[in-house]
């Protein structure tokens, strides 16, 4: 199967036994969320001209795990990084649960590592801790510096698998570059027609350079239940600047 770094990869799941994490699994997401904050203040942004926010949805799975998805469309000629995305996600009266602008987020929660010219991208915020049910979820997108040649990291064999740990969505990452790549994140959303039933998000440490024998294989846990839905992925690697 063939995709390119921000590009959409689609995977029929009709028929697979897929199903969202187990209880210790989502405990587990949602204490890594708590773990990533460092108060050390709140990210202000200004409005970026050329991504915006397409539409912004929210998921409850298993063990009151939360996520929010956002689809972004970059209506610019010139590709960009580090696009800083901005959640806020209520509950009955608008009551706001939680926010991810705290300063020392973890970057893949805050941030979209780059998005092409004229691209959509999908970005996943897995780790939403909110002490009562979410109801909705608003997005902004803040201004970002010109990206330069963006890698075209690719997905290849996307399939559900499972193990003692749960199901889980995997498929193998390919660095078509010389350069090797650092924290990769792979955000995916599962598709009924136009509802997002569930999303998750996956984080490559390390990825070799093209013509090593290393195979690199992500594993990726929903939030929501994907069964019977389409799987699209965003690859998002870290681009360097514009020259």
């Amino acid at each position: 199967m063939r995709a390119a770094a921000l590009s959409s990869v689609v995977l029929a799941a009709a028929g697979l036994s897929a199903c969202e994490s187990t209880a210790d699994k989502s405990a587990r997401i949602a204490a890594e969320g708590k773990q990533a904050v460092q108060a050390t203040g709140t990210l202000k942004i200004t409005r970026n001209a050329s991504v915006h926010v397409s539409r912004a949805v929210v998921v409850r799975g298993a063990g009151g795990t939360v996520a929010a998805a956002v689809e972004v469309r970059n209506a610019g000629s010139r590709a960009q990084r580090d696009v800083p995305v901005l959640i806020d996600v209520r509950g009955p009266g608008g009551a706001s649960l939680y926010k991810n602008d705290t300063v020392g987020l973890q970057p893949a929660l805050q941030r979209l590592a780059s998005v092409g010219a004229r691209k959509n991208a999908w970005w996943v915020n897995d780790q939403v801790t909110a002490a009562s049910a979410p109801r909705a979820v608003s997005a902004r997108v803040g201004a970002a510096a010109p990206a330069g040649k963006i890698p075209a990291v690719r997905v290849s064999d996307p399939h559900f698998d499972g193990d003692d740990t749960g199901r889980y969505f995997t498929g193998t990452v390919v660095n078509p570059s010389r350069s090797v790549l650092h924290d990769i994140p792979i955000f995916a959303v599962a598709l009924k027609g136009k509802r997002v039933v569930a999303a998750g998000r996956a984080l490559v440490p390390k990825l070799p350079a093209k013509g090593s024998p290393k195979r690199v294989v992500f594993r990726l846990f929903f939030v929501g239940d994907p069964r019977g839905a389409r799987v699209v992925l965003t690859v998002a690697p870290n681009a360097g600047p514009s020259s």
